[in-house]
């Protein structure tokens, strides 16, 4: 809850990711909220290079957030 998040949460696996949804949605605060999603490291031996812009995959994920 330092830098200045009224709430902060980390979340490991789809469970606990659901769980913060819904937290976040019931604490209805008007301040900043950090959800930290811990990943495991590596990549995908098939991982093609990137064919949309950091924009507009922030708006898909802002967007796919609104919807669930």
């Amino acid at each position: 809850q330092g830098c200045g998040y009224k709430h902060a949460m980390i979340a490991i696996n789809q469970f606990e990711i659901n769980e913060a949804m819904e937290k976040i949605r019931a604490i209805n605060s008007d301040g900043p909220i950090l959800l930290e999603l811990r990943i495991q490291t590596g990549h995908r031996k098939n991982l093609g290079r990137p064919t949309r812009s950091t924009d507009e995959n922030r708006k898909d994920f802002m967007h796919f957030l609104q919807l669930n």
